[in-house]
């Protein structure tokens, strides 16, 4: 079975970015390992040390899908505990997140909504090829595809306004 990196006993800031193009979100899945069954989230990762909240959800985008962005906006920032249980036993977690509303730089932008390959360069071996697919809002607001967060689409209203 797939043994699950453990984190270290500490709080974690992480930056999230989301992308609205023609009323869909680019989202991505969660780690297979998690064990929390197919759940979308906004693309992004950890803050380096040093490094603003916006410069890691820039980094991340170019790092996961090769292609440049921009940010809009800040839309807020959360704290959560949580836990997920994967094979290897409780996972126990707290973080603090920087939620960022995107856009793809000038001649970054896809031409079409089909999904957009991605590579996790530090994933588990068994998935480290995911995929960004566009979701429409229409179906993520009424909860066809399961989010994490789970209020994810509360806390993209100002987006769609």
């Amino acid at each position: 079975t797939m043994t699950a990196p453990q984190p270290e006993p500490r709080i974690n800031a992480v930056a999230l970015g989301v992308i609205l193009q023609d009323n869909h979100l680019l989202l991505e899945p969660m780690a297979r390992w998690l064990n929390v069954g197919l759940m979308w989230r906004p693309i992004g990762g950890f803050i380096e040390f040093s490094e603003l909240s916006e410069d890691a959800v820039v980094r991340e985008f170019k790092e996961e899908l090769n292609r440049d962005v921009e940010v809009v906006r800040l839309l807020e920032v959360t704290e959560h505990l949580f836990e997920f249980a994967p094979d290897s036993g409780p996972l126990h977690g707290h973080e603090v997140t920087f939620l960022y509303e995107l856009r793809f730089a000038p001649h970054h932008e896809p031409v079409d909504l089909e999904p957009i390959e991605s590579f996790e360069h530090d994933a588990p071996a068994s998935a480290e090829h995911s995929t960004a697919h566009w979701l429409p809002v229409s179906e993520l607001l009424a909860g066809q595809h399961p989010v994490y967060p789970a209020d994810l689409m509360t806390k993209l209203a100002p987006v769609f306004e």
